[in-house]
């Protein structure tokens, strides 16, 4: 079989090894989501608080895919055969978006919170205890939700199928850190 598409380089091609990983993560947080919480019912804060740790993990590992590496590369799409579609870039979008604004940074102008200062002393009013209260909703909904799931499971299955296809020995590895032969592990 052949390709028309360039070959990945060396470092593209381990980006594109941890790119599969990072949607696996994506995948697995968001499948957890999933099989745990009902869009329909109310939930306790404990519960709302893992149901917003799971997205935020789903998030954040699908933007590694769209942020360059210290190494300097970022995972082709163009090299892995990969196009967009118009409702893929809307909700690669809405993900990015909350993932730059919201999820691994805090801006300021996307805060949603509350501090109500509690004293629990009649006679002594100068003691105040501030009670913390976040907004701890999901920033996606069920169908916003249910689009994500569909893009990353699809990216999952085509991302390196073509070139294992077309080049196995460039995929067929083993690869450890320099670092952890250096230290003899």
């Amino acid at each position: 079989m052949s390709s028309s598409r360039p070959l990945p380089s060396e470092a593209q091609l381990q980006r594109l090894v941890f790119a599969i990983r990072d949607l696996n993560h994506a995948n697995s947080a968001i499948q957890f989501l999933l099989e745990e919480c009902d869009f329909s019912k109310s939930y306790p804060r404990l519960a709302l608080r893992k149901f917003k740790l799971l997205e935020s993990a789903a998030i954040v590992a699908f933007g590694r895919l769209f942020s360059v590496s210290g190494g300097g590369t970022t995972p082709s799409f163009r090299l892995a055969g990969i196009r967009f579609s118009p409702a893929d870039e809307r909700i690669k979008k809405r993900i990015m978006d909350l993932r730059n604004t919201t999820v691994a940074h805090s801006d300021e102008e996307m805060m949603h919170y509350r501090v109500d200062l509690i004293r629990p002393m009649e006679d002594n009013l100068e003691l105040a205890m501030p009670h913390l209260q976040i907004d701890d909703t999901l920033h996606l909904d069920e169908n916003e939700l249910g689009e994500f799931d569909r893009l990353v499971r699809e990216l999952v299955y085509k991302y390196v199928f073509d070139i294992s296809q077309t080049h196995p020995e460039l995929v067929e590895k083993y690869v450890t850190p320099a670092a952890s032969a250096s230290n003899g592990g």
